[in-house]
């Protein structure tokens, strides 16, 4: 998997012995293309290469594995067919948070990683209503935090507000996926006794009946 900033995969390459033609691993590069939303898809036997851009739906069978494109040339492409002004770039290219303080840090599963730009991708481009729908057991607390984090450090948001349905969970919240905030001082649960003094911090988490 190639990939010009490490929270957006640019290709994806299948390769194949040269025993073997490149149009083999064609059906299967685009099946994993799809299913991890990348947008160049490669096949290739180590001489024929085959290029399927996703985004477009175009295929180029004639190239040679001596025209495979630079990663910078991937991102001109990938920038161009999707659009993208410089401040949308600016936002969707914002790190994730990594916690690099542990031994093994956390970093958002494929899924996970699909969720989180997609939604930023969105917003970037001045979508303001989105419903994200993830099974449970799937992290969708950690895959909010990293989309608010993401708005927050570039600063696409002054004031963010996470909402759950129980004390408890604010709690567990707080303490754990959104701890970096919480660390940082920016970051406190809305009470409806303290509505008013607590303005000075930029993101909330209270319950949906409060």
């Amino acid at each position: 998997m190639q990939s010009d900033k490490d929270n957006i995969p640019l290709a994806l390459v299948e390769a194949k012995g040269m025993d073997h033609g490149a149009m083999e691993g064609y059906q299967q590069v685009i099946e994993y293309a799809e299913i991890l939303d990348i947008p160049f898809a490669y096949t290739t036997n180590g001489v024929d290469l085959l290029e399927e851009d996703m985004i477009i739906h175009k295929n180029n069978d004639r190239l040679k594995m001596q025209d495979f494109p630079y990663p910078e040339e991937l991102w001109d492409r990938y920038m161009k067919e999707k659009n993208l002004s410089d401040d949308e770039v600016r936002l969707m290219n914002r790190p994730y948070y990594i916690d690099t303080s542990k031994s093994k840090p956390k970093k958002p599963r494929y899924y996970q990683r699909i969720a989180i730009n997609r939604v930023i991708e969105a917003i970037a481009q001045g979508k303001h209503r989105m419903l994200l729908v993830m099974a449970t057991g799937t992290g969708k607390t950690f895959t909010a935090f990293q989309i608010v984090w993401k708005l927050w450090k570039s600063k696409t948001k002054r004031k963010i507000l996470y909402l759950v349905d129980r004390n408890a969970l604010a709690d567990q919240t707080m303490k754990k996926d959104f701890k970096p905030f919480v660390d940082k001082g920016v970051m406190v649960k809305m009470k409806s006794a303290n509505i008013k003094k607590d303005t000075a911090y930029e993101v909330y988490t209270a319950l949906i009946s409060s």
